[in-house]
């Protein structure tokens, strides 16, 4: 009897859901500019942007900006649920910035998000959602 009620909370718990999907996008492009102009460009998108730099270091060609965001659906599948929503998470945006030849850049992006499936509003389970690649492409229309 005490397996049964178990069973059924997990399948409540459960419910109708769907797992996060890991969608294929282009999250790496040459650019026809200097390193330097690139760069240049990175620190606007991030200054007027509301995802703050944690670390920049220019030398080595690292970016790496984190924000907690409250809805992940912007830029991430964390999968659905009928039984469950998905709480604030964080956000980490990870930038290589390398120069294969002069006046070439490639930069890389590497989008990851954190967040919470809280059920019932009490219960949480910590989940790994997938860059749907739209924060990508707007980093690219910005170089």
């Amino acid at each position: 009897m005490k397996y049964i009620f178990v069973l059924a909370i997990i399948a409540l718990l459960t419910g109708c859901s769907t797992a996060p999907v890991s969608l294929e996008f282009e999250n790496s492009r040459v650019f026809d500019k200097s390193r330097d102009d690139v760069w240049k460009d990175l620190e606007v998108f991030f200054e007027t942007g509301s995802i703050p730099v944690e670390t920049s270091n220019k030398e080595n060609g690292i970016i790496v900006a984190v924000r907690k965001l409250r809805r992940a659906s912007i830029y991430a599948d964390c999968g659905t649920s009928d039984t469950s929503r998905i709480g604030q998470g964080v956000l980490t945006v990870k930038i290589s910035v390398q120069s294969p030849e002069e006046k070439k850049t490639r930069v890389t992006v590497d989008v990851t998000f954190t967040a919470y499936r809280i059920f019932a509003g009490l219960a949480k389970t910590r989940i790994e959602c997938f860059s749907n690649g739209s924060l990508e492409e707007e980093i690219f229309d910005n170089l």
